[in-house]
């Protein structure tokens, strides 16, 4: 049987790690036994494993602090702790201090093997959520935006392929999908990105000022302009210029900001001198931009203008693969602007996690996490440092408990996997490239699930 997991067991009990090793033997996991806690801290730096299980009560290092040498080193790898039966407060510190899960002596095989397979599918699927980012990172340049679903694959090959030229990009997507950022990874991976990415928000700019803000003023131009100034198309330079929510635009406007797109030339306001317009201009909208030309409130002709590449960012929930990635970028980023010690998140929380609906999108998303970084009590995040939704608070999804699927989250990726492999008719090179991982890497989740059908 090929093995796809590596499991350390530590126990002072040479006993006790006999009849662990006997529970795992027919599973397609490779365990190593070890006695001596120091001995297995120097097996982890010389070997990849998915998972550390250890006893508590151990006479030279105990497992709380096995665990936490063990978080220092090596934060995102599972560690369950096995206690005494009915040490209770050992389960719960355990828990608190950072730990995956528990077990109680004397092991229950069922309950351990089931513990086991869910701690290293998560760990897994986490180290290829890594893999999969670092190598969007190598191909693009892309470190900023995260995703491994299909969707966001193709937002990537887009961004790759239209960041070398001077080409106008409309960016579309709901609210909090990230489409500065996109902006931005055009702008970062272009020959202009040594020069100024200037970000103008029409939304947030009062019509009547919008123009000076773009175009600059002249002294005198207007009540309170006491001196020249230079506008957001000057300070561009030979950047990008950036216009976040192109909907909202004034259409007084929009015929002065497609004027100067066409001819490549701006005057300041109260000023009669044109100036060269040397700027990319990259644009993004929630808004249905084709709604808002039937109901004359945005150009026919500003639209074709600026939409020459459009690239859609999807929403979360179309997205949903790329959910735990996204939560373990967030946990880490927000621990670290806090200034907090490193937190985990209780496994049935990412699942619920996983399964609601994000209006907000991955701002949203965002937020949610930095709140429970913040507002829990310890370093295990668990359902009941779940943010409660009132109308004086900020809108944050509702996550229960009952929303908790019953099942791993390896099982769901399983089912996920052979539900695409059987749309693909079977084919498994197709299949691979519509989950975004080598067809290697498919022949050997696919050939463990058939050992796992027949264990």
């Amino acid at each position: 049987m090929k093995k796809n997991g590596n499991i350390l067991a530590i126990d002072d009990d040479r006993l006790s790690l006999k009849i662990l090793e006997s529970y795992l033997k027919d599973t397609s996991y490779r365990v190593t036994a070890i006695e001596d806690p120091e001995k297995a801290l120097s097996l982890l730096a010389e070997d990849n494993y998915d998972l550390v299980l250890s006893d508590i009560q151990m006479p030279e290092m105990d497992g709380f602090q096995l665990l936490k040498k063990v978080k220092l080193n090596y934060p995102e790898l599972p560690l369950i702790m096995i206690t005494a039966h009915g040490s209770i407060s050992d389960a719960v510190r355990a828990i608190q201090e950072g730990a995956y899960d528990y077990l109680t002596k004397p092991l229950d095989r069922q309950d351990l093997i089931l513990k086991t397979k869910r701690a290293i599918g998560h760990y897994q699927l986490w180290l290829d959520n890594q893999r999969l980012r670092q190598e969007l990172a190598a191909r693009y340049g892309i470190e900023n935006i995260i995703g491994y679903s299909k969707p966001m694959r193709e937002v990537f090959r887009k961004i790759a392929k239209v960041a070398p030229t001077n080409a106008s990009v409309l960016i579309t997507g709901e609210s909090g999908t990230g489409k500065e950022l996109v902006a931005r990874a055009i702008h970062y991976n272009s020959p202009r990105k040594d020069q100024p990415f200037i970000p103008v928000d029409c939304a947030a700019i009062p019509h009547t000022l919008l123009e000076s803000e773009l175009f600059g003023h002249a002294k005198g131009a207007f009540t309170g302009a006491y001196k020249d100034r230079p506008g957001a198309f000057e300070n561009a330079r030979e950047g990008t210029l950036f216009f976040d929510e192109i909907g909202d635009m004034d259409i007084n406007l929009q015929s002065t900001l497609l004027r100067a797109i066409q001819e490549r030339v701006f005057k300041r306001v109260g000023e009669n001198k044109s100036r060269r317009l040397e700027a990319r201009m990259l644009f993004g909208t929630h808004i249905n931009l084709m709604e808002a030309m039937e109901n004359n409130k945005f150009r026919e002709d500003l639209y074709y203008r600026i939409s020459v590449i459009p690239i859609n960012l999807p929403p979360l929930r179309d997205r949903r693969s790329d959910i735990p990635i996204l939560i373990n970028y967030f946990l880490v980023d927000a621990c670290r602007r806090h200034d907090t010690p490193p937190k985990t998140i209780e496994p049935e929380l990412i699942d619920a996690m996983v399964q609601a609906p994000w209006k907000g999108n991955v701002r949203e998303l965002e937020n949610y996490i930095e709140n429970l970084v913040v507002m829990s009590e310890d370093n295990y995040i668990s359902f009941k440092d779940v943010p409660r939704v009132t109308g004086s608070e900020p809108r944050v999804a509702q996550i229960e408990p009952e929303g908790v699927p019953d099942r791993p989250l390896a099982d769901i990726e399983k089912e996920y996997i052979l539900r695409v492999l059987k749309a693909e008719g079977g084919n498994r090179t197709q299949t691979a490239k519509v989950l975004g991982i080598s067809l290697r890497g498919l022949r050997y989740k696919l050939k463990a699930y058939a050992e796992d059908d027949i264990n």
